[in-house]
């Protein structure tokens, strides 16, 4: 049995939340093993994006940075679009 699973408790991570779409996915895929708590820690969030998450994600601790008005969303694999 992995470690995380003993403690049913997740720490999701990433750089930038745009729209909030690829958080979402994570989440819900963490949030089906029935965790304990789960935390999301990002560098970056769009204002209406990290609101979106917020009122979705109502159990769930987001700590951010820096909050941002602009918003972009990336044409290529990555957040900033390379």
């Amino acid at each position: 049995m992995k470690f995380c699973e003993l403690l049913m408790e997740f720490f999701v991570a990433d750089s930038v939340i745009n729209s909030g779409r690829s958080m979402d996915e994570a989440l819900e895929a963490v949030t089906e093993r029935g965790p304990l708590w789960v935390s999301v820690a990002a560098l970056v969030a769009n204002q209406a994006g990290l609101e979106g998450r917020v009122r979705r994600w109502p159990g769930v601790e987001f700590a951010v940075a820096r909050v941002s008005t602009r918003s972009y969303v990336g044409k290529g694999s990555t957040d900033t679009g390379a």
